[in-house]
This record gives structure tokens, C-alpha cells and sequence, in this order.
């Protein structure tokens, strides 16, 4: 049996309840290798979308309506005339025994990394489910894992940047070292820069590193967080920074665009659409700063035999709500960072030296950060 807990997410002044399209919960406990191997989604159940206060724990799977009290903060005993507090300003009530009057639990919310895949601070809730499904392939049985991370933040500055090296043209580094350098609470790996033959726009933290369009899509994440999809090659990277544009990310192709699955484009780095199952990196916008991450494993045999197409990674995005979603670099590069330690296991490649499991080093990677220092 898995043991759902719920995050009933909307902090004041922080992560507001506009904000959030749908309540985030969190799964606690391990699931064993029997369950894995039964072709079984792990993912959390379904909460309807509603406006409460901030983070409220219910320990078992069916999610109660929540009771906002007067102060959201903190959970309370119902019953408000026998609180010391109210006693104080109002006296007893008419039959009280205040001999027998005690302190009222109070329970705090917890905040930090709750467990091996859930964040919580008053700026910021991370949490990520692992997906497992099998497929028949000619005559095998072939398997698939997937994770899928949403992230609701309450600034667009939580969501950085960063070149290896320290700069332009700065090498390669893996993606556990640059996230810790940052303190980032989770991570992925970006377009790999270095690797495109030096073309492309190329804008990272407002500042412009590289200005040679193509007719590649274009991801572009606004000062606000927003990310919109165009072709490099019709867009202006002056004026983009000029108008406070925060990251672009030149890879692609689209996978989603104003909630549909995005038209077919191989004008990208990637050529094939729908014949090569590969691992794969996406980025999505579900809301105003609410994104998802999709990180796709494969190439291991009898955990995940070879990874998903494009078309596959965008029906998955189209799934878990995004509005618009983006590929990114993926093969050995396709790496998942959180809680000090590599989450997923990527594919590994011999000519990099690396095997299953093994971190490859890139030139570049995304990353979240807690907006509480």
C-alpha cells in the first residue's frame, strides 16, 4: 500500500492561491521492485483545485475539504472559547472548568526537503513522481521509466542558469557540481551551448552571450517567467534583452503549444519525430510559475530499454498539463539533479567514458532556487 500526503499549497504574500491550478501532494513511502514491475503509473492521486491556506498535511489518501482557520499557519483545537487566548480577552464561558484549560496543539509546517521527493519552503514546492510503464515490442516485453517534477515558485528569479566554467565557453562541468555551487534544490541539464557549432541566440540571466540566429524554435522565458516558442531567425536578440528576457534555450523542437501537441518541426536539433526512443529532457509552463520537468531514462536494459520519441514526450507533457513545452538536450546529457544527488540514472555513453548511471559533463544546466535566504 502507498501512503499519499497531501500539500494544500498557498502561502501568504508568497505562493498565492490564484497561483496554484492544482494542489500539490506528495507520496511517502518506497515502493518495492514487485510493484515497479507491474506496468503501474506511480503517481498521486487526483485533487480537485481549490484556494487554501498554506501547506496542510492529511495522511492517507482521501483529501478532506480543508477548514482555512484563523490562523493558516498553524493546525488548532475546533473548539476556540476553551483557548487560553480567547479566555483571556473574552473570560470563561458559562460552564467552562478552566482548572482544566491546557495549551492548544499547534502543529508547524515543515519546510525543507520533507522526503526523498518533495521540497517545501513558503517560496517554493518541489515535487516529483516516478513513472513506470511496459510496452510489447516483436516478441519483448520493454520498459520505461520517467520522472516527472512540478515546481511552483514565487519568483522567476528562482529559476536560473548557469555555464560551466563560469562563464562563456567555460568547458564542461557535471550537473551535480555547477547545482551545488548554486545551492539549487533541483536541477537539469540545458541545451548543451557548447555543443551547437557556436549558432544560435543565446541569452542567459539577461545577459547576451551569443547572437547568430537560425531558423531553429527558440525557447524564450520571459522576466516574468513566462515562456513563449519562435524561430530564432524572427526575433531581434537586442530587443529580447532589452524587454527583460531572462533565458533562451536554443534546441527544441516545440512539443507543446497553447495547450495542443505542437505541429511537427525538425528544423531543430533533433530530426526524427516519431521512429527513435531515446532519453529525453523537456521544460513546461502549466501556470503562472508552476513548471513541469520531464526527464525520460533509457538505454538500460530492464529499467528503461530505450527512452521515448518526441511525439511520445510531447503527449506526455500534453498530459500533465502543460501549456507550452520545449525539448531539450537529452541521450547521456539528460540528467536530474535534487537534494545533493543525481535522481534519475542516466544513460551513460562509452565514447564520454561514462557507463549506466554515470553523470556526463555538460556546458550548462537550469536550475531552481529556495527565494528565502
Amino acid at each position: 500500500m502507498i501512503l499519499v500526503s497531501s500539500f494544500l499549497v498557498s502561502a501568504n504574500n508568497v505562493i498565492t492561491g490564484d497561483r496554484v491550478d492544482n494542489l500539490l501532494f506528495s507520496m511517502i513511502g518506497s515502493v518495492d521492485e514487485k510493484d515497479k514491475s507491474n506496468s503501474d503509473i506511480i503517481r498521486n492521486t487526483d485533487v480537485p483545485s481549490r484556494t487554501v491556506a498554506p501547506p496542510l498535511f492529511v495522511s492517507n489518501t482521501e483529501v478532506p475539504k480543508a477548514e482555512v482557520t484563523s490562523d493558516p499557519l498553524f493546525t488548532q483545537e475546533p473548539n476556540v472559547s476553551t483557548r487560553p487566548d480567547y479566555i483571556a480577552t473574552n473570560g470563561p464561558t458559562e460552564g467552562t472548568n478552566t482548572d482544566s484549560i491546557s495549551t492548544p496543539l499547534i502543529t508547524p509546517v515543515p519546510t525543507g526537503f520533507i522526503n526523498d521527493h518533495t521540497y517545501y519552503d513558503p517560496s517554493i514546492c518541489v515535487t516529483i513522481e516516478t513513472h513506470t510503464e511496459s510496452y510489447v515490442s516483436g516478441s519483448r516485453t520493454l520498459s520505461l521509466t520517467y520522472y516527472v517534477v512540478d515546481l511552483q515558485l514565487s519568483n522567476a528569479n528562482q529559476l536560473g542558469a548557469l555555464l560551466a566554467g563560469g562563464g562563456y565557453d567555460g568547458g564542461k562541468e557535471y550537473t551535480s557540481v555547477m547545482a551545488s555551487r548554486v545551492n539549487a534544490i533541483l536541477a537539469i541539464n540545458g541545451d548543451y551551448y557548447d555543443w551547437q557549432g557556436k549558432k544560435g541566440i543565446m541569452i542567459r540571466n539577461g545577459v547576451l552571450y551569443r547572437n547568430t540566429p537560425t531558423d531553429r524554435p527558440l525557447l524564450i522565458i520571459d522576466k516574468d517567467g513566462n515562456f513563449s516558442v519562435v524561430k530564432e531567425n524572427t526575433v531581434n536578440a537586442n530587443d529580447l534583452v532589452s524587454q527583460g528576457v531572462l533565458h533562451t534555450f536554443a534546441f527544441g523542437p516545440a512539443l507543446v503549444l497553447d495547450g495542443a501537441l505542437a505541429p511537427v518541426d525538425l528544423t531543430g536539433e533533433i530530426k526524427d519525430y516519431n521512429t527513435y526512443n531515446e532519453p529525453r529532457m523537456a521544460i513546461g509552463q502549466v501556470g503562472e510559475l508552476h513548471y513541469k520537468i520531464i526527464c525520460v531514462d533509457g538505454r538500460q536494459p530492464g529499467y528503461s530499454d530505450y527512452g521515448v520519441s518526441i511525439k511520445k514526450l510531447s503527449e506526455i507533457c500534453l498530459a500533465q498539463g502543460c501549456k507550452i513545452a520545449y525539448n531539450l538536450d537529452g541521450g547521456s546529457s539528460a540528467t536530474l539533479y535534487f537534494n545533493g544527488r543525481i535522481y534519475n540514472s542516466p544513460s551513460g555513453y562509452s565514447g564520454y567514458g561514462t557507463s549506466a548511471g554515470d553523470e556526463r559533463e555538460i556546458s550548462d544546466i537550469i536550475y531552481f532556487t529556495s527565494g528565502i535566504n
